[in-house]
């Protein structure tokens, strides 16, 4: 009896209770937001789409519609202005999903309906304590943070980079991790080699970077990436060890 009871537990989370597992972080040194302005070389913006396209893959998981948003902050935040714009016109012509862009401002911006907000920049920025609030309140409900550093520019080149590795600490206490190369961020649409961000067509990196993502997970102990993850809003299994060890 208990044991049926312990199946049915696992059932109604199953069902009901795993609306964020898709809550997380990604961070890129690659500049790959330059990328999606379609202006600079061929390798650069072969890998910038792909690795934009399978985060949102990832992201939308069996939606036909999303909105993505660009995260003003007190730095340059409107670096590329057009990249998202250009980026969701590739989504749509690549994966078929229609994707709503614009500009958000924590506090003012209503996020209930936005899934990934885009941030980048070359300086260091800062955010309040009330906009931290809010921006955590984002991810825990399911949200992904990009971060993106526009880093092809030499006049404050670890400022973003700092900024924003200093949000994430301020955010949930812990640091940055690299992204496992079995991720699901790497096999959402196109198949990608977690392993390789050489600057090359089979690579993922960029004539600015060739750096492995990083990301930080709330949902998951110790930055361990599950294979289980059903990608957009799905449900980490290993997560229900629990029901069944008593």
């Amino acid at each position: 009896m208990k044991r049926f009871v312990r199946l049915i537990l696992v059932f109604l989370f199953l069902a009901c209770n795993c609306t964020s597992a898709s809550a997380i972080i990604v961070f890129s040194e690659n500049d790959y937001g330059c990328g999606w302005k379609n202006s600079y070389s061929e390798i650069t913006t072969q890998n910038s789409f792909e690795i934009g396209t399978n985060i949102i893959s990832f992201l939308a998981g069996n939606a036909t519609s999303m909105t993505i948003m660009q995260l003003q902050h007190s730095g340059n935040w409107e670096q590329h202005p057009d990249s998202i714009i250009n980026l969701a016109n590739e989504i749509f012509t690549t994966i078929g999903v229609s994707v709503s862009t614009g500009n958000a401002e924590l506090g003012v911006t209503d996020l209930s309906n936005v899934k990934m907000l885009f941030m980048t920049g070359h300086d260091s920025f800062s955010i309040t304590d009330l906009q931290k609030t809010i921006l955590k309140e984002f991810i825990d409900a399911g949200g992904l943070l990009f971060g993106d550093d526009c880093n092809n520019d030499t006049t404050d080149p670890s400022g973003f980079e700092s900024s924003f590795r200093q949000l994430v600490i301020d955010l949930y206490g812990e640091s940055l991790t690299v992204l496992p190369s079995d991720h699901l961020i790497f096999s959402s649409y196109h198949e990608l080699d977690g392993n390789d961000f050489t600057y090359t067509l089979k690579g993922n990196g960029t004539q600015w970077g060739v750096k492995p993502l990083e990301f930080y997970n709330p949902n998951i102990d110790n930055q361990v990436a599950p294979k289980n993850n059903d990608g957009g809003g799905g449900c980490y299994i290993n997560t229900l060890s629990t029901f069944y060890s008593k």
